[in-house]
C-alpha cells in the first residue's frame, strides 16, 4: 500500500464531512483525521467488527456516511470488517440511580448492509477530494451546502464579502432559490426584485420591508392582547440536557429545569420580580416546582415567549404527578407573546424572524443582550452543567450563578418591555 494509513484517514475525514459542493468536516471526521495511524498495516488482516458510537438519540444518514468511511479506511489497511454497528443512546432508558445499565443506555443497530451500499461511493469521492487538494482554490458559489449538514469551516472566508442583509437571511430560503439569486448576481435582500420568481409570500414581505426601511404593525394587535389579565406574570425557564442522565428517574437528553425568572406587572403599573436558581447538587426540579407554584399563585395571565415553557410544564406534570393538576392549571394560563409578534410585527431589522433576541433591539432599542456574560440559552446550559459536575472552581461557580440570574431576568424584562411597546395606550396599566 503506497499511501500511508494516516493519509488515508485524512482523506477519509475530508470525505466524511463533505457536503455536496463544499468541504465541511463533521466532528467525527475531525476526530478520525487526528487518530494516530497504527504501527503496522497487515497485508491480509483478521476479521473485525467495527462500531460507530454517537451521542445522538436518533442518528441520521450522516452517521452512516461516517461509518462507511471508517470501514473503507480499515479495509484499505487490510482489515476485513464482518459487521458494522451504529451505537446510539436510548432515550427510553430511565436511570434508577447507582450504576448505569449500559445494555439499556445504548442501542447498537446492525447497519452492515447499509454501509456496504455506501462503500462504492467512497473511492470516487476520495479521488475528487485529492484532486481538489492538488489543484487551485475551488470556485464554488455559496449555497445551502455551506451550512448543511454542518457549518463549513470556511464559511466566514466564503461569506466575507456578503452585504449587511444577505439573501441567505431570507426566511426558509430553498437551495434552488438561493442558487438562482446568486447566479443572477443578487446578494443583498434590497436588490431582490419584487416580482422575482420563486419567492414565498413571507419572503416578498421581507424584501419590501428591507427596501423601504419602514416597520409596521399589521392587524388588530389590541384584540390579540385583550385576553391578558392582571397581575401579568412574565415567565422564563432555563434548562440543561445531559447525554448521560445525572439524576434518578431521568432519561438521556431529558430537559431538566434549573432556573426561572418571573416579572409581575400589576394593574397599578408596579413591577415585581421573583426568581429561582437551584445551587444544590441534586435534582433541581422538586424545589423548582414548589417555588414556581408559590410564586405564580392562581390569578393573572402568564406571558411566555415560544412554546418552550408549555412543553416543560407538561413534562413536570408527567414526572411529578402529585403536582400535575396545579401545573396543568398554570399551563392553561400561558400567553405566548411570540405568536402576537409573528402575527402583527413587520420590521426590516427582523428579516421575518421572531426570536426575542432579534425583535427586542428592533422594538426596544435601549434594551438588549449585548454585554451579558451569558447571553443565550445554550451557554447558560453549558455553564450550569460545569457548576453541578465540579468542572468549575468556586470562584467560577459564583460568577456563573450571578450571570445566570442576570440573563434569565433579562429574558423576562425583555417580555415586559415588548408588551409595553406593542400595547396601545388604553391597554397600559396605571
Amino acid at each position: 500500500m503506497r499511501r500511508s494509513l494516516t493519509a488515508l484517514m485524512l482523506t477519509a475525514a475530508l470525505v466524511a464531512g463533505c457536503a455536496s459542493q463544499a468541504g465541511t468536516l463533521a466532528p467525527s471526521a475531525q476526530a478520525l483525521a487526528l487518530t494516530p495511524a497504527p504501527a503496522f498495516v497487515p497485508s491480509q488482516g483478521p476479521v473485525k467488527i467495527t462500531t460507530r458510537l454517537t451521542a445522538a438519540a436518533l442518528p441520521g444518514p450522516v452517521r452512516l456516511t461516517d461509518l462507511a468511511v471508517q470501514v473503507w479506511v480499515l479495509e484499505g489497511a487490510g482489515l476485513k470488517i464482518r459487521r458494522a454497528y451504529l451505537m446510539h443512546l436510548d432515550t427510553s432508558y430511565v436511570y434508577k440511580g447507582g450504576e448505569y445499565d449500559l445494555d439499556r443506555l445504548f442501542v447498537a443497530d446492525l447497519v452492515t448492509d447499509k454501509v456496504r451500499e455506501l462503500l462504492p461511493t467512497v473511492s470516487p469521492l476520495v479521488a475528487e477530494m485529492l484532486a481538489v487538494l492538488d489543484g487551485p482554490e475551488p470556485q464554488v458559489a455559496i449555497g445551502r451546502q455551506c451550512d448543511s449538514p454542518y457549518t463549513c469551516a470556511f464559511y466566514g472566508y466564503c461569506h466575507a464579502g456578503m452585504p449587511e442583509r444577505p439573501v441567505t437571511a431570507l426566511p426558509r430560503i430553498s437551495a434552488g432559490l438561493l442558487a438562482s439569486l446568486v447566479a443572477d448576481g443578487i446578494l443583498s435582500i434590497d436588490e431582490v426584485p419584487a416580482n422575482y420568481p420563486g419567492l414565498t409570500a413571507q419572503q416578498r414581505v421581507v424584501c419590501e420591508l428591507v427596501r423601504t426601511g419602514e416597520p409596521r404593525i399589521e392587524g388588530d394587535v389590541a384584540a390579540s392582547l385583550a385576553p391578558l389579565a392582571y397581575p401579568i406574570h412574565f415567565l422564563d425557564f432555563e434548562s440543561f440536557m445531559s447525554a448521560v442522565p445525572l439524576f434518578p428517574d431521568t432519561r438521556p437528553w431529558q430537559s431538566i429545569l434549573f432556573q426561572w425568572s418571573d416579572h409581575v406587572l400589576h394593574e397599578s403599573g408596579d413591577l415585581d420580580h421573583e426568581e429561582f436558581l437551584y445551587d444544590g447538587t441534586g435534582d433541581p426540579r422538586p424545589a423548582l416546582v414548589d417555588a414556581l407554584l408559590d410564586a405564580l399563585g392562581t390569578a393573572g395571565s402568564i406571558v411566555v415567549y415560544s412554546s418552550f415553557e408549555s412543553t416543560r410544564l407538561r413534562e413536570l406534570a408527567r414526572d411529578f404527578p402529585e403536582h400535575a393538576e396545579q401545573l396543568e392549571v398554570v399551563r392553561k394560563r400561558l400567553f405566548d407573546l411570540e405568536r402576537v409578534v409573528a402575527a402583527h410585527v413587520r420590521h426590516p431589522e427582523c428579516l421575518g424572524r421572531t426570536s426575542i433576541k432579534v425583535v427586542l433591539p428592533a422594538l426596544v432599542p435601549d434594551l438588549s443582550y449585548e454585554g451579558l456574560e451569558i447571553a443565550d440559552g445554550e451557554l447558560a446550559s453549558l455553564r450550569y452543567m460545569e457548576c453541578i459536575t465540579g468542572a468549575a472552581s468556586a470562584e467560577q461557580r459564583d460568577a456563573t450563578l450571578a450571570a445566570l440570574r442576570t440573563y434569565c431576568g433579562r429574558d423576562t424584562m425583555a417580555m415586559v418591555r415588548l408588551l409595553e411597546a406593542l400595547r396601545p395606550s388604553e391597554q397600559r396599566p396605571g
